[in-house]
This record gives structure tokens, sequence and C-alpha cells, in this order.
């Protein structure tokens, strides 16, 4: 998939503007890609449209790209093809993964997906929760199916904030989908902003279980 079909063709949504889904929204408008920043939070839109980023994140002059859109509507991202959910995940009280943000995420672009879109979600999860959860819910939410009428794929963010030499960029980004085709296409799109590469993994599982991992290790 060259540059000029990504961009005839793709038009992105990153849904959770914290620390991962800004940087991540800034990086491919700054690369030319249209990009629909949603968030729940209105105050948040507000800010970010009035050039102000209350975690300094980005530098304000990224913020006014003619490519990126800052929404806190779902009925804006009809315009998209290719969501990338990038809301936090927390555990609760007892030390349980707490997937609330990552379901309530998923419910809420179901109504807005097509035939032919692409959800991946960047979040840090347990191996098996997007098959388990996030793809169930988006089935539900959505009236359509995974795999016969959109595909999902997982691309855990790996970058470490305030680090300049593990930044979104430069550190390599592991890949997978629920097919080798999705694989390929998440690759393409996630190549355009990352310099260090791309990692294809096998599976969504064992994509999950790398970052699962990284996170021990860290």
């Amino acid at each position: 998939m060259t540059m000029d079909e990504i961009s005839n063709h793709r038009s992105v949504a990153v849904v959770g503007l914290g620390h991962v889904g800004l940087t991540t929204a800034v990086a491919f408008a700054r690369a030319g890609l249209h990009v629909i920043g949603f968030d729940v939070d209105s105050e948040r839109i507000d800010e970010l449209g009035l050039g102000y980023d209350r975690m300094s994140d980005v530098n304000v002059s990224e913020l006014d790209y003619p490519m990126l859109d800052f929404v806190s509507e779902t009925a804006a991202l009809i315009e998209a093809d290719f969501y990338i959910i990038a809301v936090s995940t927390h555990v609760d009280a007892f030390g349980h993964p707490d997937l609330d943000d990552l379901l309530l995420a998923s419910k809420l672009i179901g109504p807005t997906l097509r035939r032919g879109d692409i959800v991946v979600y960047v979040s840090t999860v347990y191996p098996g929760a997007i098959e388990e959860a996030c793809i169930p819910a988006l089935e539900r939410s959505s009236q359509l199916s995974a795999r016969r009428d959109f595909a999902v794929g997982y691309s855990p963010e790996r970058a470490d904030f305030g680090n300049k030499r593990r930044s979104l960029q430069s550190v390599q980004r592991v890949v997978a989908g629920q097919d080798q085709n999705t694989c390929n296409a998440i690759a393409a799109i996630f190549d355009i902003i990352v310099a260090a590469g791309i990692h294809k993994a096998p599976s969504i599982r064992v994509a999950e279980t790398a970052k699962i991992i990284e996170n021990a290790q860290r």
C-alpha cells in the first residue's frame, strides 16, 4: 500500500486523546493524513481546539494542522475508516483488569462502523481481551460481524513519554490483525509515522502477550 493509496482511502479516527492518543493523532496529521481526534471530555476538546494541551505532550503549533479535527460528537466519526482506540486501561481495587473504558469506546464507535473499516486497539490489555471482550462489544454495537464486515487489530503503544529516545517514532511498532491482510494494512498505516520499523506479530494474542511481558520487564 503506497502513501498515495493510503491518503486516498484512509481517514484516521483516534479515540481517546490522552498521552498516547493525542501524540498519535498529531503524528498522523503531520504525515498528511486526515485525522479525527475524538474524546468524550468536551472540555479537553475545547482546549485542544484553542491550541492548549494541558499534558504538554505536543508543540502547540501542531494542534493547528489543517488535516486534524478535534471532536466530542460520535457522529463526526462516520468520516473515518481506520479507528485507533487509545483509551486508558486500569485495574480495580482488587487488582483485576478494568476494561470499562475500552468497552465504552467500542460501544461508541459501533454505530459509525461500515463495511471495510479497520479498528486497532493500542491500550495495554491481558492476552485474549481484544477477541473475547472488545470484538463482541463492537459487533453488538455495530450490528456487523468482525472478519466478514470489518477487521480488528492490535498494536500496543511502546513509547516512553518524556523520553526522547523512546518516542512514538523511534521505537519499533508491534502490529497484529485477525488475518494477514489486516495485519499488512495496519503495518502500512503505522509505517508512515514509525521510523524504527514494524514487527508483524503472528496473532493478536501474541501481540497482547508481548506487551504484558514488556511491561513486566520495565
